[in-house]
């Protein structure tokens, strides 16, 4: 599970999927919105479903780049070490997906 602590997201939308069943569902209701970031899972499924997205608009950024040796976000947080967690939450900043007071981790 990927938590958020501190003073929180800014300005920023999450859809959380439980499974890729409903990744066709979702991308009509990603339209509205102007930056699309992807944390996938790391597997066959995942990485077809990131791209069918990056194909249908230019909008979408694959972000699991930043966990590829790991199966998928969860994964890689609960073994990442604290100066992997801050370049990714420094990441994260620039792409305005946080605020500067936030915290990363995983359980």
């Amino acid at each position: 599970m990927l938590m958020i602590a501190g003073k929180g997201i800014v300005d920023s939308d999450f859809m959380i999927l439980n499974s890729a069943a409903f990744f066709d569902q979702a991308l009509p209701l990603c339209a509205a919105y102007q930056n699309k970031y992807l944390f996938l899972d790391r597997d066959s499924t995942g990485q077809n479903c990131s791209r069918i997205a990056l194909a249908s608009e230019k909008n979408y950024l694959d972000c699991s780049i930043w966990y590829k040796d790991s199966t998928d976000l969860n994964e890689w947080l609960i073994k990442a070490g604290n100066k992997d967690k801050l370049h990714f939450r420094e990441h994260l900043n620039a792409c305005k997906l946080l605020d500067s007071g936030s915290q990363l981790s995983g359980s």
